[in-house]
């Protein structure tokens, strides 16, 4: 199933990129201007990048609470 899934993810981007020029080039030109993200989109995206850079600066916390929870896990 997983191989399946795999497939179906890379084989428009192979089949894209072993066309014949001419052929890619209509496909290219066929296809219509890719819509601006909407706002609902950029939140998560922006909350999620806020946090990487807030943990990446400063990890201590977060270190913190993931060792809680192994000693707790580790003390059942």
């Amino acid at each position: 199933i997983s191989s399946l899934i795999g497939l179906g993810g890379y084989l428009p981007m192979l089949v894209k990129q072993f066309l014949k020029s001419d052929a890619r080039d209509a496909l290219i030109n066929s296809q219509q201007e890719p819509m601006p993200p909407l706002l609902w989109m950029k939140i998560p995206v922006t909350i999620l990048s806020v946090l990487v850079v807030i943990i990446g600066v400063y990890p201590a916390p977060w270190l913190n609470i993931v060792n809680w929870i192994i000693d707790w896990m580790i003390a059942l």
